[in-house]
């Protein structure tokens, strides 16, 4: 018999992100964003990329500090967990993905980030750029014992002595390219290809093993919860007239964590989601031991900001069971022809136990008749939603 034995929960299966632009997607809901082959240079806004550009999509699970503090403004690095990452054909992660964004739209102004590239590899030779030419617009690219055709192709971002070089806009032979949108005067190095990379992606399930084949209780021998778990909020407040930013939390059963960490305390304007730059000093609570009202100094007076933070939950009501409540008799219309005849049809909820049937009225599909409906439930097969990362709406698949 064993009591009180810990389960890990490590979270992985994340990029490194920097110039974020637009705000942070809102990980509480796993906001859906869309992956580009698109590089944003020089610390600007991001703007949707063509139809060719965009290569999938994901979702966000979390998203915290990377960087030691905020003060590398655009450079400044952040985690951005991702799951139901979803990649166009014949595209990957890896060798595609420049940059994530909310709205791929083209040309329309989106929030987003750019992927902090890999260090892993190096592409064969190493690489001159002309000095003279450095800088805003296009460089030439002379290799030495290079491979540029074999190992490029155009659109791909250059890296040289790992400082982004610029992105390739033709490529002449095997030791001579053109690239645009140079950032400074790298004049020689190792040469790279730009890389994204997941981090820690054997850690990307909701799930966690406990170690044993027969459990009892997640609870002690009285039925009482012991246990601790840490978790990531949002919370908007608007601070008083001298700039300061307080919230309390009233579940006795949750704390916040220590202001040493800077990743526990993101702070961004409600309105457009532009990051503060915070340091440990700006940051106060009611008590050390106790950390239930947090004082965020510094920031403009009377305005709305939102706080990303991590919230030590223990015992008590906070970290207890998900209670499930079993809802039965719940119906869903769907009309035009469009929508009834796609081969995945989207339900309005979640965790589906099972459905009983599935009727439809021939015709147009423009309104749904029960006295003239047919059944064609063994059509469909149910998708009920769950996935080892969370949990989506369930669908019917046809």
């Amino acid at each position: 018999q064993v009591e009180d034995y810990p389960i890990n929960t490590p979270i992985g299966n994340y990029a490194i992100v920097d110039n974020l632009r637009g705000g942070i997607p809102d990980f509480e809901v796993f906001q859906q964003v869309d992956l580009l082959d698109k590089y944003t240079f020089g610390g600007v806004d991001h703007v949707g990329g063509s139809a060719a550009e965009k290569v999938g999509t994901a979702r966000v699970r979390s998203y915290e500090l990377h960087s030691t503090d905020y003060s590398g403004g655009a450079n400044t690095q952040y985690r951005l967990g991702l799951i139901d990452i979803k990649m166009d054909q014949n595209k990957s992660f890896e060798n595609n993905v420049k940059s994530i964004v909310i709205n791929a739209a083209e040309n329309i102004a989106t929030g987003g980030s750019n992927i902090v590239p890999s260090t892993d590899g190096t592409q064969t030779g190493s690489a001159t750029n002309d000095a003279g030419n450095s800088g805003s617009g296009t460089s030439t690219i002379t290799g030495s014992g290079t491979l540029f055709e074999d190992e490029f192709v155009v659109g791909d971002i250059v890296i040289i002595n790992g400082v982004i070089a610029g992105k390739v806009s033709s490529i002449t032979d095997q030791t001579t390219m053109i690239i645009s949108n140079s950032n400074s005067a790298v004049l020689d190095g190792r040469i790279r290809k730009f890389r994204a990379k997941l981090y820690d992606p054997e850690y990307n399930e909701a799930m966690f093993r406990v170690g044993f084949e027969n459990i009892k209780s997640l609870r002690t021998g009285t039925g009482a919860l012991n246990g601790t778990l840490n978790v990531r909020r949002k919370i908007t407040e608007t601070t008083d007239v001298s700039g300061n930013w307080t919230h309390t939390l009233t579940n006795t059963s949750e704390t916040f964590l220590s202001d040493q960490d800077l990743a526990n305390y993101t702070i961004a304007l409600s309105s457009d989601g532009t990051i503060q730059t915070i340091t440990g000093a700006d940051i106060t609570f009611n008590a050390i031991g106790a950390r239930k009202t947090v004082t965020i100094s510094g920031l403009s007076g009377s305005v709305s900001y939102d706080l990303y933070t991590t919230i030590k939950q223990e015992d008590g009501t906070a970290a207890s069971e998900r209670s499930k409540t079993l809802v039965t008799d719940y119906s869903q219309t769907f009309t035009t022809k469009k929508t009834v005849t796609n081969g995945t049809i989207a339900l309005d909820k979640a965790d589906v136990l099972r459905i009983t049937d599935i009727r439809v009225t021939p015709g147009d599909y423009s309104a749904y008749d029960q006295a003239n409906s047919i059944s064609i439930k063994d059509h469909y097969n149910l998708d009920n939603g769950q996935r080892p990362t969370f949990y989506k709406n369930a669908s019917i698949i046809l």
